[in-house]
């Protein structure tokens, strides 16, 4: 997700500086389903375009890391509890053995 911002942060910066209208290519043959519903707002957020694509790749990898670092915290987790499991028999022979 952060890549594609990047990648296409050109067409965000056009819609935002044009109201937040949907930037539509003019080579590519029109798509059906790109076009939203009519229910849709078809405009970007105002939030969206004050707060710039930069800043919004950067909090996205930002919640990305902390994603990962509380990943590795479970697997570590899981594999003390799996630890403890395996050698449950051998503390309980101990105790009332």
């Amino acid at each position: 997700m952060a890549w594609e911002l990047q990648y296409f942060k050109d067409r965000i910066v056009w819609e935002c500086q044009n109201g937040g209208h949907k930037w539509i290519d003019p080579n590519a043959p029109p798509n059906p389903s790109t076009v939203p519903p009519k229910t849709l707002p078809t405009t970007l957020p105002p939030a969206f375009c004050n707060q710039g694509v930069n800043n919004l790749v950067l909090i996205f990898t930002g919640c990305l890391i902390i994603d990962f670092v509380l990943m590795l915290y479970m697997f570590f987790l899981l594999w003390r509890f799996h630890t403890r499991l395996r050698h449950y028999s051998v503390t309980c022979e101990d105790l009332y053995g």
